[in-house]
């Protein structure tokens, strides 16, 4: 599964209440030494 900001950012807001631009998740994310990390794809066969 991939998590976009959009996605982050309702979770957040549904679970805590608290509802952050887009910027800030990633701002928060950053400072807290989380990275874009994306899988590799795969061959179909």
């Amino acid at each position: 599964m991939r998590w976009r900001w959009v996605d982050l950012q309702r979770v957040i807001e549904d679970r805590f209440g608290v509802s952050y631009s887009e910027r800030a998740i990633s701002d928060r994310l950053r400072a807290l030494s989380f990275s874009y990390v994306s899988g590799r794809p795969q061959h179909p066969r």
